[in-house]
């Protein structure tokens, strides 16, 4: 029985750090694509890339189950 919970408990915690990485990874190949754009566009592109990965989870979170909030 602890073994299962210490294998729940891991497999947990690293799906939760994949998903960091994914979308970290995600954020930073869209900041290399703001880099082919115009100059007048750069500022923009790369303030829509700056949302820390807790925040998006936290507005995904809402989303997904809004009765939780």
């Amino acid at each position: 029985m602890k073994m299962n919970l210490l294998m729940i408990l891991g497999f947990s915690l690293l799906s939760a750090c994949t998903a960091q990485q994914a979308y970290e990874g995600l954020r930073f190949s869209e900041q290399n694509n703001c880099l082919n754009l115009p100059p007048s566009l750069y500022k923009d592109c790369m303030a829509r890339t700056q949302q820390p990965y807790e925040d998006y989870k936290r507005d995904r979170d809402a989303v997904i189950q809004p009765d939780a909030q």
